[in-house]
């Protein structure tokens, strides 16, 4: 069972257009990431793209400190994020709560 602070949604405005933007943020321990992770993302994206235009997307896998059985190192776990998304040109991969948490 994994407990995922699901998504953020960062909304900017420009005063000369008024156009809605987003940001993605998927938090979790990613031990290990799988398909639905990224699919998940994807379906986001999609459900907003008519109202909202998304910037970009960030996994945020959990530090060490989240004391989940069976929970991989937080170093290897970055790696395995990493690599599923090295491809993407929309999907990143942010270390903060690793580093201070």
């Amino acid at each position: 069972f994994f407990f995922f602070f699901f998504f953020f949604f960062l909304f900017f405005s420009f005063s000369s257009s008024h156009l809605p933007f987003a940001v993605l943020v998927e938090c979790g321990s990613f031990s290990p990431i799988t398909f639905m992770h990224l699919r998940l993302l994807e379906q986001c994206r999609d459900f907003l793209k008519d109202r909202d235009r998304v910037l970009g997307a960030f996994l945020s896998p959990v530090g060490n400190t989240y004391n989940k059985k069976g929970l991989e190192s937080s170093f290897h776990r970055l790696n395995m994020c990493e690599r599923d998304v090295e491809d993407s040109d929309w999907i990143s991969v942010d270390r903060w709560l690793i580093i201070f948490f």
